[in-house]
């Protein structure tokens, strides 16, 4: 199934990858890339196989790592809305509500085709 990333969930993974660089170094950030593209592999193999996070908007949310997550929806197509690291949320945080924020704003610019 084809997956269209949003340009919000892109620029999310860019912002992790780089911050995982200038923190860690290059082998930590390529090695959370790779786990990235094998999360969108297998997204696009099993799309329905991971948990619902919002049954009204048919969100579902795939744990890419220990601390990403990815929300999407299935339409014709997988949309990955966003890309969220969750060790910057505070506890008792609305996860929904980064997400929502998302949904309300345009989606793709076209580029985001995987």
């Amino acid at each position: 199934m084809v997956c269209k990333i949003s340009r919000r969930a892109r620029v999310g993974v860019k912002g992790i990858t780089d911050y995982l660089e200038a923190e860690f170094g290059e082998r930590f950030a390529v090695d959370y890339y790779i786990d990235f593209k094998a999360a969108i592999s297998m997204l696009q193999t099993l799309p329905l196989g991971f948990p619902i996070a919002s049954e009204q908007d048919r969100l579902r949310k795939l744990v890419c790592r220990k601390r990403t997550t990815m929300y999407y929806r299935v339409l014709d197509f997988i949309e990955v809305i966003v890309i969220i690291n969750n060790s910057t949320l505070l506890s008792g945080f609305n996860y929904l509500n980064c997400v929502y924020i998302h949904l309300c704003l345009p989606f793709n610019d076209g580029r985001g085709i995987l």
